[in-house]
């Protein structure tokens, strides 16, 4: 085990070369010292000094201490003992004097090695450890970690033992950056706040610590690209903001940011504040005086100066010299130099010197220099070279090459702008910093060894007229704008700029300008700005969060700018808090009782509501939604109570009042606005995530009236006060607001990101948003406004729009548009129609197409015709133009008809008539949006098909556009212009003579509401059927066995059971089928599997119905006509089930097999129920042909019979089966002609769709069929009503009492009926008496034919 020790020696102060021998005696008395001590005597027994090798000794010196003159000295001692040595190391009282200069201060066990197999391992002491090097060479047998490990598989060749960890584990900065990709603004606002919260150092582990994060860099997609901000402090460098093109000024030779993603991966620097530039003026004052003294005085002046000299803060003068002296002299002038300046030899020449020419210089000459050029220095000294740094409008476009440093457009704007100023003194060079957007902004350097004002005038003037430019003399002013923070949205803030310093050179202010992240900002509505001479003030009302950002400030005087710039980040301009508590509410006090009534408080995170004056034990806090409840205890002596609810440690608040009803006295109830009395108020707040106020008032009728309804997602009133025009007036009526406006803070260059984030923000609350008319309203504001400042609109724009579109014309959002549209005085729908053609104006670019789930958009290119083919639901053909490379946009809208109302003149005027009637008028087609990019004053030849969505509405097709006029500009459908040329096939065909949106009506055919009427009728008398044929089978049932006495009775009811059991299961087919269909719109696809299985078998027993009434006619032909002809039981039930179940399914999988591969729903109908298609395929043709022919069959045979038993009466040995067969016949008789004219009605509506009478008869009979079999079939039947009163005693006596009287009167009088009809009489003598119940039950039945 070797310890290590560290120890003083004092050694003689005389001798150094002692050194060695003093250290070898340290050494051995350290051992001594070992072997005495009582502590470890036993642990060290048979330990002996000379048993330590000498490579085992190692010394290390340090430096002296020159105070004291003493060595301390690390000895490192390797000792091979037991694990006892240890602890007798550590009993040691130190320190240990060894004699009078020598004493040890600390050991030190440091490894421990232990015999390991064939080998050993060395562990270390705590606080000790292996570097890495010696963990890797020997192998370690532990975890190595952080760079060491306590214990390696062997020992050192060189000795060497564990080291301290702290000397092992030097400190490592390292700076990590992270890239996070996200689609979501608000994650990156909750980022913001979290760093921000967060303390940091911020251990990760006991070794590593974040000592600090910032975000630098923020992208966004910004037009076709992106644009890459920097957050402070860090700024991009000046060579990305050359090569990227800056957004933002450059400033320090750095800017914040830039119009692209850098490839290189790299990201904002931490600004470093660069030293001020020094520049260096030469200035040349001309002073003009007539006495000599004052000269005199002014050269003791300057001699007596102290250079330099300052003049403020910023400006020193360096030296100030007198160069020339010009007084008169005869009839000119002579000027003189003073020393030690002198004039050159070209001046001397031309002007004449008065004195001698040495080293071509003079130094006076005879006249004043027309140039005012004054005497120069003898020795021709460089001097430092000037940077004039210059900024000028040139009246060009700006494009994205003047963004590129290397692009041709920058070299020879660059070029020229040399060419011009190539001519000034002292010119060097021209460093163009940058092109930025505003017109084409030029930020240049002109580096020069002299200033000549009249030249660079000149320069500057000759510009101009070349670009048609401005110049300005920047001087952006290292303070920022400032102001007292934090700031809510929806405050009112001021921001001050100025005044300018001196250095700045402005006296009086002349104009002022603010922009807002390089967006101008204009003196209106939200934004009011008010200057002096001195500085410019902007007040910003009702603040938002897309405030947030750069301002910028400038002040000008003539060439001269002032710029100062400040900002709103999210830590100084903060999201308003939204309290959402119950303004008004009612509580109900029953039985004078004190009860608890819960009062709830919810505000947005990271908020934290409080309610004032309230127990804090008696709160609960709901953590899902940010919300404090506390119960209040109602006491019923008390009218009102109110109570505050504030946001802890922000000055919002937001006060609740509870009225206290009583129970005799409340009349409204209702989940929202809960419980109160006739002209009680109550205003629940809005729901998490909105703001506004509901109110509604509790009436007469005990319905809560809503009187206002402003609750509006909050996030999308964001974006409306970002984009609404600021100079605002509005009127609330109802759902949305009407603004009057004049200009709009909204701009082309921002429209892109603020779309797509509009555009997200409605994909992340759509459920919110389609059932909030308030919100819809605002969203439709938003695109007018957007509409409004556009002027080019991009692909990716126009998507962005239309994904926002989707959203609000939805199926979802049907509910809203009908609140929306049932208001008269709002035009909300035809606002939305107008914007998005507004927007269609400006698109550009070239071929392209956007969809979304209900939208297409297509733009083209076309010359002189076009035709487009869109989803099979629209053809477009627009033909003889003469036009050339002409762009057509078509927006084709599939939901429209949730958001237009099917309002014309004339329906408009109808709706105004409480007493008219007639039919229903609906939009039958898709809406579509047709413009032709420049080319208004054209008069196409326009033809549109369009596919009926509802092919069962046939009635009345209207070719329409939508007239923005008309209704007093409520807008409403037109048919100016366009013609019905024909409706074939599904498809009607219009021709229009102008370009703008269309579409097609179409009637119902019916009065409003008869269509609900009827499916009133429809189920109810299914309904009735129902439970009829239940009764007939359940009767059936009960008298079967006294019922099939004789093969006729069996096989007539036999037809009977399955003639009620086919109806009856089609009956409830067609109810399943309802429910199948009852989710969808009746203009929409039904679905494919569900309602084809429902309408196979609607089918089939409809077919089998029919079928079995063919069956029942055919026995009563064969009974009546084939008198002598036998057929067994079995036969006779083999044929009938084959005809009755076998050629119905026959047909009905035929008609599958048949239609259903033709088209994709060949089989069934697109919409409007579960029932045979009759277009393409003519499926509906399965169940018309064979019922049309049973029918017909069964009148024939109907006939037959009737002419054969008025002739010679039934022939048949047995009265009983005599009665059977005339039962058959009156069923026949009756039924058949029932079911005949319920179908012959199904055809007459078809043929006169308007007429109600006939719908409500073919509803009628065809929904009670089952009724009619209940009656004619069973009911009617007195052999039934006999065995039924058989079967039921209760029946019986009121039966056996009334049967001879009844019988006997009604057969007398039928039977001369039918004798009359013969023209016979007394043909059959029929007994009104017997003494058996069937002779008189088989008199009875045959005489109540």
């Amino acid at each position: 085990m070797p310890p290590k020790v560290c120890f003083s020696c004092i050694p003689p102060q005389t001798e150094m070369a002692r050194l060695t021998l003093g250290l070898l005696a340290c050494s051995l008395l350290l051992l001594y010292l070992i072997l005495e001590s009582k502590a470890s005597f036993t642990a060290l027994a048979g330990w002996r000094p000379e048993d330590i090798p000498p490579q085992m000794l190692r010394q290390k010196r340090a430096a002296p201490d020159e105070a004291t003159f003493n060595w301390t000295y690390v000895i490192d001692i390797a000792v091979n003992g037991s694990s006892g040595v240890i602890a007798a190391l550590n009993n040691i009282s130190l320190p240990v004097q060894l004699n009078n200069i020598t004493q040890i201060s600390e050991i030190q066990v440091t490894t421990a090695c232990t015999p390991v197999g064939a080998g050993e391992q060395c562990r270390c002491q705590e606080g000790f450890a292996w570097p890495i090097e010696s963990c890797l060479a020997h192998g370690a047998c532990d975890v190595i970690a952080e760079g060491v490990c306590t214990c390696i598989n062997g020992r050192p060749a060189d000795g060497q033992s564990c080291q301290p960890i702290k000397s092992l584990q030097a400190e490592v900065v390292l700076e990590v950056e992270v890239e996070l990709h996200l689609i979501d603004l608000a994650t990156l606002e909750t980022l913001r706040a979290r760093l921000e919260n967060s303390s940091f150092p911020l251990a990760l582990s006991p070794a590593v610590e974040i000592t600090d994060t910032n975000i630098t860099t923020v992208c966004s997609p910004f037009g076709a690209g992106f644009q890459c901000t920097c957050e402070d402090p860090y700024r991009w460098p000046c060579d990305k903001c050359l090569l990227h093109g800056s957004c933002d000024n450059i400033t320090d030779e750095t800017c914040g940011c830039i119009n692209a993603l850098p490839p290189d991966e790299e990201y904002c620097q931490l600004s470093q504040l660069s030293p001020p530039v020094v520049y260096e003026y030469l200035t040349t004052i001309e002073l003009q005086t007539t006495n000599v003294t004052v000269l005199e005085e002014l050269r003791s002046i300057l001699d007596n100066i102290s250079y330099p000299f300052p003049i403020d803060s910023n400006i020193l003068i360096s030296e100030v010299n007198i160069t020339t002296v010009c007084s008169p002299f005869w009839a000119g002038f002579q000027c003189r130099c003073e020393d030690p300046y002198r004039w050159p030899c070209d001046k001397c020449l031309l002007h004449g010197s008065c004195d001698n020419i040495t080293d071509e210089t003079c130094g006076c000459i005879n006249a004043l220099p027309p140039d005012e050029e004054y005497c120069q220095l003898s020795q021709q000294i460089p001097l430092n070279e000037i940077e004039v740094i210059l900024s000028v409008t040139l009246d060009l476009p700006f494009i994205a090459e003047l963004s590129n440093p290397t692009s041709s457009q920058f070299m020879d704007l660059k070029e020229r702008l040399e060419a011009n100023y190539r001519s000034l003194t002292g010119f060097r060079s021209i460093n163009v910093r940058g092109f930025s957007a505003g017109s084409v902004v030029v930020d240049f350097t002109i580096r020069t060894t002299t200033v000549v004002d009249a030249e660079l005038t000149a320069a500057n003037d000759n510009l101009g007229q070349s670009f048609e430019s401005s110049f300005f003399r920047p001087f952006t002013s290292p303070d920022p704008i400032t102001f007292p923070s934090p700031v809510y949205t929806g405050q009112n803030r001021t921001l001050t700029c100025g005044p300018p310093p001196p250095q700045a050179g402005i006296e009086v202010v002349t104009s002022v300008s603010w922009t807002l992240a390089t967006n101008p900002v204009q003196n209106r509505g939200r934004f009011q700005i008010t200057s002096s001479a001195t500085d410019s003030r902007l007040t910003i009302s009702n603040l938002v969060p897309s405030d947030r950002g750069a301002f910028t400030c400038t002040l000008v005087s003539g060439a001269l700018r002032f710029i100062q710039h400040g900002s709103f980040t999210t830590t100084t301009l903060l999201a308003a808090p939204v309290l959402l508590v119950n303004r008004e509410s009612n509580a109900v006090c029953r039985g004078g009782v004190d009860t608890d009534t819960p009062r709830r408080c919810c505000v947005q995170l990271p908020y934290i509501p409080q309610w004032v004056g309230v127990t804090p034990v008696l709160e609960s806090v709901e953590q899902g939604n940010n919300c404090v409840q506390y119960d209040y205890r109602l006491n019923c002596t008390i009218p009102t109570n109110t109570t505050i609810c504030r946001v802890i440690n922000h000055p919002f608040e937001a006060s609740s009042r509870l009225n206290i009803i009583t129970a005799a006295a409340v009349l409204c109830t209702n989940t929202l606005y809960g419980e109160g009395g006739l002209g009680d108020e109550s205003s629940p707040g809005c729901d998490i995530g909105f703001e506004g106020e509901r109110l509604a008032v509790c009436q007469a009728s005990g319905v809560w009236l809503t009187q206002t309804n402003t609750c509006i997602l909050t996030r999308i009133n964001n974006l409306l006060t970002q984009s609404e025009y600021n100079t605002i007036c509005f009127m609330l009526i109802s759902y949305r607001y009407f603004l009057f406006s004049s200009f709009q803070s909204l701009n082309q260059n921002s429209v892109p990101m603020f779309v797509a984030n509009l555009s997200g923000v409605v994909s992340d609350n759509q459920d919110q948003i389609t059932n909030s008319p308030v919100t819809i309203s605002a969203i439709v504001d938003i695109l007018i406004n957007v509409g409004n400042v556009s002027t080019i609109i991009v692909e990716d724009t126009m998507q962005s729009i239309l994904n926002t579109v989707d959203v609000i014309v939805g199926d979802d959002t049907i509910g809203s548009w009908a609140d929306l549209n049932a208001n008269q005085t709002l035009n909300t729908s035809s606002l939305f129609l107008s914007s998005m053609e507004t927007i269609t104006q400006f698109l550009s670019g070239d071929d392209f197409s956007v969809a979304t789930p209900s939208i297409l958009l297509n733009r083209t290119q076309f010359s002189d015709s076009f035709m487009a083919d869109i989803n099979s639901s629209l053809v477009i053909n627009l033909q003889n133009t003469n036009l050339t490379d002409t762009f057509i946009t078509t927006i084709t809208f599939s939901t429209l008809s949730n958001v237009l109302p099917p309002r014309t003149n004339a329906s408009f005027n109808a709706s105004q008539d409480a007493n008219a009637t007639g039919p229903e008028i609906l939009i039958n087609a898709a809406v579509v949006l047709i413009q032709l990019n420049g080319s208004r004053a054209l008069q196409p030849n326009l033809t549109l098909s369009y596919r009926k969505r509802n092919p069962s509405l046939t009635e009345d097709p209207q070719c329409v556009f939508w007239n923005f006029q008309l209704l007093e500009f409520q807008g409403g459908w037109d048919e100016e212009g366009c013609t019905f040329v024909s409706d074939v096939d599904d498809v009607v065909e219009c021709n229009c003579d102008h370009l703008t949106s269309f579409s097609m009506l179409m009637s119902t055919g019916l009065p409003p509401g008869a269509v609900d009427a009827l499916d009133i009728i429809t189920y109810i008398g299914v309904a009735i059927s129902i439970v009829s044929l239940v009764i007939c089978l359940i009767i059936e049932a009960l008298t079967w066995k006294a019922m099939t006495g004789n093969p006729t009775s069996y096989l007539r009811h036999v037809s009977l059971v399955n003639i009620a059991v086919s109806l009856l299961i089609a009956d409830i087919w067609f109810i399943i089928g309802a429910a199948i269909t009852s989710e969808t719109d009746p203009t929409e696809t039904v679905p494919l599997e569900a309602c084809s299985a429902a309408t196979f078998f609607i089918h089939l027993f409809y077919l089998a119905l029919f079928f079995w009434m063919l069956v029942s006619a055919l026995l009563l032909f064969y009974r009546t006509v084939m008198v002598f002809s036998h057929m067994s039981k079995a036969t006779m039930l083999a044929i009938g089930f084959s005809l009755g179940y076998g050629a119905p399914l026959v047909i009905a999988v035929v008609t599958v097999a048949a239609t259903a591969p033709q088209v994709p729903q060949g089989y069934i109908r697109d919409n409007n129920g579960c029932w045979l298609r009759w277009e393409d395929t003519f499926a509906l043709l399965a169940f018309i042909i064979p019922a049309g022919v049973i029918v017909f069959i069964n009148f024939v045979i109907l006939i037959v019979v009737l002419t054969k038993m008025l002739r010679r009466g039934v022939e048949s040995s047995h009265s009983e089966e005599k009665n059977t067969l005339l039962v058959i016949l009156r069923s026949v008789a009756i039924l058949f002609p029932t079911f005949g004219l319920t179908w012959a009605l199904g055809v007459g509506v078809m043929v006169a769709p308007r007429n109600l009478g006939l719908h409500v008869t073919f509803a009628l009979f065809n929904s009670l069929q089952g009724f009619f079999i209940l009656v004619f079939g069973t009911l009617m039947d007195p052999k039934i009503r006999a065995a039924l009163s058989r079967t039921i005693p209760a029946l019986n006596s009121s039966s056996n009492q009334t049967r001879t009287t009844s019988g006997g009167g009604s057969s007398t009088g039928r039977w001369a009926l039918l004798n009359r009809i013969r023209g016979r009489r007394d043909v059959y003598h029929v007994t009104s008496t017997g003494n058996t119940s069937s002779s008189n039950t088989a008199s009875e039945s045959y005489l109540n034919i």
